[in-house]
């Protein structure tokens, strides 16, 4: 048995994940210095990504040198929607 409070809200309750987008929708698209130690990076703020409320990116822009970057495409990452080179 256990004294403490019940976190999750009430089975019937819908819960509202959009919170994040409100709180960042004052920075959506604005450009953010850093983001990688070993170039000159910035982020881009998207508040709402693909149109969906609950969803928030942080993109990094690394620069075409970059080795992270390099490592990154190395390994064979995509980003959504990019399909894979052979």
């Amino acid at each position: 048995m256990s004294n403490r409070r019940r976190l999750r809200p009430a089975a019937g309750k819908p819960r509202d994940h959009g919170w994040l987008n409100d709180a960042l929708a004052p920075l959506d698209g604005a450009r953010i210095p850093g983001g990688c130690d070993h170039c000159g990076a910035f982020s881009v703020v998207c508040a709402t990504a693909y149109g969906q409320r609950g969803i928030s990116i942080l993109q990094v822009h690394h620069d075409a040198w970059c080795r992270v970057l390099q490592d990154h495409h190395d390994h064979g990452a995509t980003a959504p929607g990019q399909e894979k080179e052979n």
